[in-house]
């Protein structure tokens, strides 16, 4: 702050035609008041809004320093770019989205809509950069070689991974970001509108191939139940399950064949997704 009180006054005197000498200023701190009031000449008046003004920018820096970028990150925001390793795309509805996404950050919870899924959760946020705890719907948009889960699935590798995740502004855009993976914000006023896109129907799933017919989904509330009476009730010809990835399972038939898939939702009391062929 010293500097900046120097720089200040060297260059307000260096532009004035009668500036007052540093001495001056030093012997003033030192004489007893006057009597009266005397008003300043305007080189003081200068030399004295200089002081001020320097006193108030670094105030504000200081201030700005610890206090922010909390408030700035509270607002609606749209998500509509993201790089992963690299590789940059645009967020765009029913291409690498079911629908638009977007977050709404208050000064405690963020809530949103991740491009298939809807989240929620509280977040710390501090020294420019956050950590939260949010949950989400587990539900996959669209067949499983499509793109419409690309954008979801690279928020979820920035959010959902260990860490903090570091924020930046520019204007009217916010970036998150990691070592890995980046994800694109624009300010608006409110969360998009559109609706959801409707993928069309899937004939397979996982393991289980509906082909030429299609796949029927069903939610089933997780109260304690084995998979296994799971899979039985959503048809009585499976005789085994299989649980071949985390939390995802197979139930088979006598002949060996899949014929439906289940898969426990990571949000709490969400259940189990069901998936058979339908008649």
């Amino acid at each position: 702050m010293n500097s900046q009180f120097r720089e200040a006054f060297e260059t307000l005197i260096s532009e004035m035609e009668d500036p007052p000498e540093w001495g001056d200023l030093a012997s003033a701190q030192t004489l007893s008041p006057p009597p009266r009031r005397t008003p300043l000449s305007g080189p003081m008046v200068a030399v004295v809004a200089a002081v001020l003004t320097v006193i108030v920018v670094g105030l504000v820096g200081l201030i700005g320093s610890e206090g922010e970028p909390a408030g700035t990150i509270i607002g609606v925001w749209q998500f509509d770019g993201y790089t992963v390793e690299g590789q940059s795309q645009d967020v765009v509805a029913d291409v690498n989205a079911a629908g638009e996404p977007w977050v709404t950050v208050t000064a405690e919870s963020m809530t949103g809509f991740a491009g298939c899924n809807a989240f929620t959760g509280p977040y710390q946020y501090e020294n420019g950069k956050f950590t939260s705890d949010l949950i989400k719907d587990a539900a996959w948009c669209g067949p499983d070689d499509g793109t419409l889960m690309d954008a979801e699935l690279a928020f979820e590798a920035l959010v959902w991974h260990e860490g903090s995740v570091e924020v930046s502004f520019d204007g009217d855009r916010m970036a998150w970001s990691n070592d890995n993976v980046t994800l694109e914000f624009v300010s608006v006023e409110s969360p998009p509108t559109t609706e959801l896109v409707e993928p069309p129907p899937m004939s397979e799933i996982g393991q289980l191939d509906c082909s030429p017919a299609v796949v029927e989904e069903a939610r089933v509330p997780d109260e304690g139940q084995e998979v296994l009476h799971i899979a039985r009730d959503a048809d009585s010809n499976v005789v085994e399950v299989e649980e071949w990835e985390p939390l995802r399972y197979s139930g088979l038939n006598a002949e060996g064949r899949v014929i439906v898939e289940l898969a426990l939702g990571d949000m709490v009391g969400a259940g189990y997704q069901v998936w058979t062929c339908s008649n």
